[in-house]
């Protein structure tokens, strides 16, 4: 321990989804791409005053992901990748030291996706703790440290999740009885993805859940959950990013 402090405390910052069923629900498929947001409500109300400096990453999901990038929009306009790994292994998860650093403003907004590889599985593959389900998670280590700027994640809207899973029902792609409403679903939750599971292969089934996670409304959480329905980020703007191992970008 040392009496002399650093002018600055670090904190840790994550973009990403809930762990859960209901943030990550993976189709066998060669490539699953999974979106998630960081919206300018938040950066608005946790960096009121001060900006913050961005120096780390470290990207995180399980043994099924191979790709995990986070995005910075400002003013509407995509200004680059703030960290991008084209061939994350689990096996070999580090902390990437950034250069050059990040100054994070208010106003500014994120895009985080993470690549998934399912093909060999049997099942889908859910979000969850254990490294046989799934993550999307990026941290983000930065200074000067904000009290309570943790974490900025998107999750599905849930009414818009719910209607697709009831519906879902209706198509004929699972079959319970007397699944109708919100609650019922809740209950029906495990034996609707043992139902999924028997038609996992379907190619219609595996476009309707790529077609929900790149169009559903999201909700946010930025360090606590928040009702209000946001719209998936679209910048106005793009840069054309150049590999500079050559491998072509996409």
């Amino acid at each position: 321990m040392t009496k002399t402090l650093r002018n600055n405390e670090l904190g840790i910052l994550s973009f990403g989804t809930d762990s859960s069923p209901y943030g990550i629900a993976i189709p066998p498929k060669s490539k699953f791409n999974l979106k998630t947001y960081c919206f300018k409500d938040c950066t608005n109300q946790m960096l009121e005053n001060e900006n913050i400096t961005l120096f780390s990453a470290l990207p995180h999901t399980h043994l099924t992901g191979f790709e995990v990038w986070t995005k910075m929009i400002r003013n509407e306009v995509d200004i680059g990748y703030l960290f991008r790994n084209k061939y994350y292994d689990f096996n070999y998860q580090n902390n990437y030291l950034l250069d050059p650093r990040f100054t994070i403003q208010k106003g500014d907004e994120f895009i985080t996706e993470c690549s998934y590889d399912t093909k060999n599985r049997t099942n889908f593959t859910l979000g969850g703790l254990g490294t046989d389900k799934e993550m999307c998670l990026h941290f983000f280590s930065y200074y000067p440290r904000r009290v309570g700027l943790k974490a900025c994640w998107s999750m599905p809207s849930i009414k818009e999740y719910e209607n697709f899973m009831l519906n879902l029902n209706k198509s004929g792609d699972v079959n319970i009885k007397n699944l109708y409403d919100p609650y019922e679903l809740d209950l029906a939750t495990d034996e609707l993805f043992d139902q999924l599971n028997a038609n996992r292969n379907k190619m219609s089934l595996k476009k309707k859940f790529e077609k929900f996670y790149n169009e559903t409304n999201v909700h946010m959480m930025c360090n606590e959950f928040n009702e209000k329905v946001y719209s998936q980020l679209k910048p106005k703007e793009s840069i054309k990013y150049v590999d500079k191992c050559g491998r072509p970008d996409n």
